[in-house]
């Protein structure tokens, strides 16, 4: 990311960098994220932290200023599934993408954020638009404003384990992975099983029929919600 080369030269925590469009944008596993002009909020937010329990959280607090920025502008429903993506009803609005960062003396996470407005991606991909949702859409300008207040007193929870507790808490009550039957690609391996809650260190807790896995990483399948297992 950009903002990372940038903290590496000196850029100072709270940078924005805000983009117009997308042309070969980079999500996770290196999947590609393309935005037309205008189409869609697209920027990477410069944060530092005091270690890496802070920096967990920092992905779920955009996560969530987005999720309410968006309900406060729109009349529109938005879910958050686990780790990155935004969704309303079962289709992608938005996903994020981080990266922890450390020197010698600093610590730091950049996070990247695209919020569909008007473009829904390719025909036929697994997405959709706030405009297709709702017949509008705000500009990314005014999205961005509206999610950097949201996000303001969050990181203002970040430094203490009483203030992540309240994070983990909101995190937790707009998940709609929880309550799923979920595979979990790790990459080398794939955990079947009900995805329970999130750990103090952000991690996705997975209870399986022989244990409790607790994801840091991977890419999230809902196979369907738990009350519908053995039906």
């Amino acid at each position: 990311m950009a903002l990372a080369e940038r903290w590496r030269e000196g850029e100072l925590s709270g940078a924005v960098l805000l983009t117009d469009f997308q042309s070969a944008g980079k999500g996770r596993r290196d999947r590609e994220w393309v935005a037309p002009p205008g189409s869609s909020l697209l920027c990477s937010l410069l944060l530092e932290v005091n270690g890496p329990q802070a920096a967990s959280f920092v992905p779920f607090s955009v996560a969530l200023a987005a999720k309410h920025a968006l309900e406060s502008l729109m009349n529109i429903s938005v879910g958050l599934k686990w780790p990155n993506d935004l969704l309303v009803g079962e289709k992608k609005v938005a996903g994020i993408l981080s990266e922890y960062l450390v020197d010698a003396t600093r610590q730091a996470v950049v996070v990247g954020i695209g919020v569909n407005l008007t473009y829904s991606g390719p025909q036929n991909s697994a997405a959709t638009s706030v405009h297709d949702e709702v017949g509008s859409a705000p500009s990314p300008r005014v999205l961005l404003d509206a999610l950097l207040e949201e996000l303001s007193h969050r990181l203002d929870l970040l430094d203490s384990e009483s203030g992540r507790q309240e994070l983990r808490f909101e995190y937790e009550a707009s998940l709609v992975t929880l309550g799923q039957v979920v595979n979990v690609n790790l990459g080398e391996s794939v955990i079947s099983g009900f995805a329970q809650g999130i750990d103090k260190m952000g991690q996705l807790i997975v209870a399986t029929s022989e244990r409790e896995v607790h994801c840091n990483v991977g890419d999230v399948i809902h196979v369907r919600p738990a009350t519908e297992v053995g039906s």
